[in-house]
């Protein structure tokens, strides 16, 4: 019989012990206040130590006016309820702001410092945009430029080739023209020359016909 109580009771404690933990919650010692941390529910039980004010405690369950807590270091103890407050004292609430607004002021210096190293690399970049700027319309300006100047080459460029070809035209017709004058210069010298040889042929043929014939002599 014993054998089958036994575990019946561990199984009951056990889920009285959880259902203590499910109701657990944070509560602190009321502002201003020393009270006694003692070993039960009374004040005639031992006092383990005094709490001070602001003393955070887990609340494990309420009997009357005592409550059972848990200290953080794990000791478990009784104190009186009626001292014990949910609203979070004044001196840690004062403690936590101080240490989020220390925390506050390293921050916004540190994105101060950051701003004004951003304000620099702005300006930096800035400075680089606007030179960069500045090249793209030099070099805009220069390609234009370069564009008129290859238009005018390319056209000076056609010009020439049809003047070269124009003059080649001329020039092929030139030596024609002086190879004609050349032919007809030489068919000329050579008329020249047969009417002259002609007519000096004539000459001598007519002095030798008008030549007077000797008289044979009176011997003969």
């Amino acid at each position: 019989m014993r054998c089958k109580i036994k575990p019946v009771g561990i199984f009951c404690f056990c889920i009285l012990m959880l259902a203590v933990s499910v109701n657990a919650e944070t509560q602190y010692v009321s502002d201003e206040m020393h009270i006694t941390f003692r070993s039960g529910p009374g004040n005639d039980r031992k006092i383990i130590k005094l709490l001070v004010s602001d003393q955070a405690v887990e609340v494990m369950k309420k009997e009357n006016e005592w409550a059972l807590v848990r200290l953080p270091d794990g000791r478990e103890g009784w104190v009186l309820h009626r001292y014990l407050t949910t609203k979070e004292p004044c001196d840690t609430v004062l403690a936590r702001l101080q240490s989020e607004h220390a925390t506050m002021l390293s921050r916004a210096d540190t994105l101060e410092e950051e701003n004004d190293a951003l304000k620099k690399k702005n300006a930096t970049l800035t400075a680089n945009l606007q030179a960069t700027r500045e090249e793209r319309d030099k070099t805009n300006k220069a390609f234009g430029d370069l564009k008129k100047e290859s238009a005018a080459y390319l056209e000076l460029k056609s010009k020439y080739e049809k003047t070269a070809a124009s003059l080649s035209k001329q020039n092929k017709r030139a030596d024609a023209l002086e190879d004609e004058l050349t032919t007809l210069s030489n068919n000329h010298s050579i008329k020249w020359f047969l009417s002259g040889a002609g007519i000096l042929i004539l000459g001598v043929v007519m002095g030798l016909i008008s030549r007077p014939k000797k008289q044979r002599s009176s011997l003969l």
